[in-house]
């Protein structure tokens, strides 16, 4: 059986994951002062990322800022990912129940299988690429809010605007603190 350990909640504005970017910057102000067990959410650090779609995997490639990508600076982290859906029927986590059943959030659970470049097989059938400017949040070691911004490269000229959580998770772990905490984010800033 697959396991779940990566979890991702996207936050819907008016019933869709992708935010006018007008209001996203809105919602990236306002959440810069907000405070969670009464301290402030914390510093944003920014990331590049680029992602070669192929059938079986992902090609992810991660650069420490905005401008690191676009200058041919060495990626600070380079890896083949696996990410399997998982079924939701087959899953009960009852601490992000009120999360998971919100109509204003969109879930996806996953099995994330981090694997060496080693294992990068020889094929030219890469299928979509995405370039990502993230700025990111982290409030515990295991969860962080993430304002993302996408291009990719079937659709050129348009950008897609993100506002989601991504929590590596545990069963081994007492996630209620976790689960109160992006309760608490998403009611401040939806």
């Amino acid at each position: 059986m697959t396991t779940l350990n990566y979890i991702e909640f996207y936050l819907k504005f008016d019933n869709n994951i992708s935010i006018d970017p007008r209001r996203f910057s809105e919602i990236l102000s306002k959440t810069k002062k907000i405070n969670i067990n009464n301290k402030k959410i914390g510093n944003a650090f920014q990331k590049t990322i680029y992602e070669e779609f192929f059938e079986e995997f992902t090609h992810f490639q991660m650069f420490d800022s905005f401008d690191s990508f676009n200058n041919n600076k060495k990626a600070i982290k380079e890896s083949i990912i696996i990410m399997n859906p998982l079924d939701f029927e087959n899953i009960e986590i009852p601490s992000f129940e009120s999360i998971i059943k919100n109509d204003n959030v969109l879930t996806m659970m996953y099995n994330k299988e981090d694997l060496p470049l080693s294992i990068f097989p020889s094929t030219s059938k890469c299928y979509e690429k995405h370039l990502e400017q993230r700025i990111s949040f982290k409030i515990f070691n295991r969860l962080y809010l993430n304002f993302s911004t996408k291009q990719h490269a079937s659709e050129p000229n348009n950008q897609y605007h993100y506002i989601y959580f991504n929590y590596h998770y545990s069963d081994r772990l007492d996630v209620n603190e976790h689960s109160k905490s992006i309760s608490d984010i998403i009611s401040k800033i939806q």
